[in-house]
């Protein structure tokens, strides 16, 4: 969309690979920051695939 003039993208730095490209990626200022975090309803039963994954994030991140 944006190589086709239909409107821009906020993205975190690096996500998009613009070499070789006519698209440029610019800083925004002042910069902006972000807590990221995971919800879901309460009890929420998990399959098995989504209990490995919250695994996962809790030993990476907690």
């Amino acid at each position: 969309m944006v190589r086709e003039g239909l409107g821009c993208v906020l993205a975190f730095e690096n996500i998009i690979n613009t070499k070789g490209s006519d698209i440029c990626c610019r800083p925004l200022k002042p910069e902006i920051f972000a807590q990221p975090f995971i919800a879901w309803k309460k009890n929420q039963v998990f399959s098995k695939a989504s209990q490995k994954f919250l695994e996962a994030l809790k030993n990476r991140f907690l």
